[in-house]
């Protein structure tokens, strides 16, 4: 069985498509299955003062759960950054479940390092994803979900929870 974990990346009200209610909500139900399957919930933060901290909503779902960690990243690929935090904290995660922002930008780029850097399976939440360079947040042709496809197609990840 895989042990898994569920990484956030940069829903922070600098970016736009963090702002999406729908992309929210799917977000917030991906915190409340980490949190009552006991999995850990790393959020990750682009280091600039500009894009500001987590979504407020974000940082209350998490708020008394002892398995989160806020993890500041300085560049697209916070990748790194989640295999310290996992080795960092003694965890055992063989599987990451990756949703936020941008799809295209820092998602790929983080489940890009994961795959090919640490050799890490990974589940793309495509419906608590987001981004500003496709149609906002919903891929609501074709294309778009090819696009997004062909951003991973490494055998290691799975696209899951495809939108509507």
């Amino acid at each position: 069985m895989k042990t898994q974990a569920l990484v956030i990346v940069d829903m922070q009200p600098g970016f736009d498509p963090a702002k999406d209610e729908k992309t929210i909500a799917q977000v917030l139900v991906a915190i409340e299955e980490a949190k009552q399957s006991d999995i850990p919930i790393i959020i990750l933060e682009l280091d600039n003062n500009s894009f500001g901290k987590t979504l407020d909503c974000i940082v209350e779902a998490v708020d008394l759960y002892d398995k989160v960690y806020f993890v500041d990243k300085s560049q697209n690929s916070g990748g790194n950054e989640v295999e310290h935090t996992v080795s960092t904290n003694g965890l055992e995660i063989s599987e990451y479940v990756v949703c936020g922002v941008n799809i295209s930008f820092c998602v790929a780029a983080t489940v890009r390092t994961l795959v090919e850097e640490y050799d890490r399976d990974i589940v793309v939440l495509q419906s608590a994803c987001n981004c500003d360079t496709l149609s906002i947040g919903r891929y609501k042709n074709r294309e778009e979900v090819f696009t997004v496809r062909s951003i991973f197609s490494d055998s290691h990840v799975t696209l899951a929870g495809y939108p509507d």
